[in-house]
């Protein structure tokens, strides 16, 4: 949130207000996957702020302008380049971080300043999963959107609605990988490209470490 389009110029001149030597850690992954992590979110999350997320990643992008917008690194990490120096930015790529977490955990530890000989027990466990995403099916998003049904279903807590509507089949969890529609997907990669090889260039990785935006 503090790296998005909408917010990051604002928390960018607070935090230099109130903390100048303030580091930051950026974690950043092959873009689809972000924008695929964020589509389940927000249909996971829907509930919580009333929002009824698109069905299908094309939709989504088109109608939430959010997944693209902040998908652009180079363009996101900027505000903080502009109000910090580079020494105080760090970015951990997740690839590295799941291939190898003490490694790069140590190097966490190391811009840091603190201890990087500590181990941490939770290195290397999934959390967060998408398989403990939910997503309402159409049936339950038509009971939700209808004037007469709506206001009694947000009146039951979420985690109340998972439990319950998963047990009806309404509810249910993201066990399948996300299908791309061709286009949706190139127009995607045609957007975030130039993005892309200018952040990994910029942070020491080749250009095909995300190979689709070669």
């Amino acid at each position: 949130m503090y790296s998005t389009l909408e917010f990051a110029e604002l928390v960018c001149e607070r935090l230099k207000q109130e903390n100048p030597q303030m580091k930051f850690i950026f974690s950043v992954r092959n873009p689809l996957k972000r924008i695929e992590s964020s589509y389940r979110e927000f249909h996971h999350s829907g509930p919580h702020y009333a929002v009824n997320a698109p069905f299908g990643l094309g939709r989504a992008i088109a109608e939430l302008p959010a997944l693209l917008d902040d998908s652009h690194y180079w363009a996101r990490i900027q505000p903080f380049r502009e109000h910090f120096s580079d020494e105080q930015i760090m970015v951990v790529f997740l690839e590295d971080l799941q291939r190898d977490p003490a490694i790069e955990l140590a190097r966490c530890y190391e811009f840091l300043g603190v201890d990087t000989a500590f181990q941490n027990p939770s290195a290397g466990a999934q959390l967060n999963s998408r398989d403990e995403k939910f997503y309402d099916t159409r049936l339950l998003r038509l009971l939700r959107t209808n004037r007469f049904t709506g206001f009694k279903l947000a009146k039951i807590s979420v985690p109340r609605q998972n439990e319950l509507f998963s047990r009806l089949g309404l509810r249910q969890k993201f066990a399948k990988s996300l299908q791309w529609e061709d286009t949706s997907k190139a127009d995607t990669v045609n957007a975030l490209r130039q993005d892309v090889q200018q952040f990994l260039a910029f942070y020491g990785k080749p250009a095909d470490y995300w190979p689709e935006f070669v």
